[in-house]
């Protein structure tokens, strides 16, 4: 079984009503593909379905945060798990300037268009692991590509494009419908990612590391 980006078209299509595509018709194709790309980034975002590795050593106090990063899972750095529980507000870097900890503190940075992790503490030359949520990063173009979703998932971006281009020319109620199947999808697919990426919560006293 498959489900390309053809299919999607042919979805699209059927959902619109319309298989005209041509520059002179109300969906033009650019404008079809350019939707489904849309629906395939908003449904990442709206999921956080697809989990990304990033590995390396950290330079500078620093890590570079990936271009398809949304949100992180896990950071391991050395043998300790960095979360939101060591972020701390850049606001009040002063405050934390000669923090010594092996664990380090960090905040987010973005640079000529990149986004770093920044270290206080001694983390340099220590490996660290990135376990991140990811977006789409490539646009589906050809009809044989592939969209980065589970199969079972990949009709969602085309309810959202249907909702979206059918709420521009007016037809709200059968766009309301389709965002309605799309929002079944996403609590489908927030729900298969709860099995996979298993999170437990554990006590977790301050003990001043």
């Amino acid at each position: 079984m498959s489900f390309t980006f053809s299919d999607q078209q042919t979805l699209l299509s059927t959902l619109l009503g319309d298989s005209n595509t041509s520059t002179d018709d109300a969906f033009p194709l650019a404008l079809r593909k350019k939707y489904i790309n849309r629906g395939e980034l908003r449904f990442a975002l709206d999921t956080k379905l697809v989990r990304e590795k990033a590995s390396g050593t950290v330079s500078s106090s620093q890590i570079s945060v990936p271009s398809d990063w949304i949100e992180t899972h896990t950071l391991i750095v050395g043998n300790s798990v960095i979360n939101q529980d060591r972020e701390i507000d850049i606001a009040h870097y002063e405050r934390w300037y000669n923090y010594g900890g092996n664990v380090p503190l960090y905040y987010f940075s973005e640079e000529s268009g990149t986004r770093y992790i920044k270290f206080l503490g001694s983390p340099n030359t220590q490996a660290y692991s990135l376990y991140y949520f990811k977006k789409p990063t490539t646009e589906l173009s050809g009809d044989s590509d592939v969209s980065i979703f589970p199969e079972e998932f990949r009709e969602a971006s085309v309810y959202w494009a249907a909702s979206e281009l059918l709420q521009q020319v007016g037809k709200n109620t059968i766009a309301d419908r389709f965002k309605a199947i799309y929002s079944t999808y996403v609590q489908q697919a927030r729900a298969y990612a709860e099995r996979y990426y298993i999170t437990k919560s554990y006590a977790a006293p301050d003990v001043n590391q």
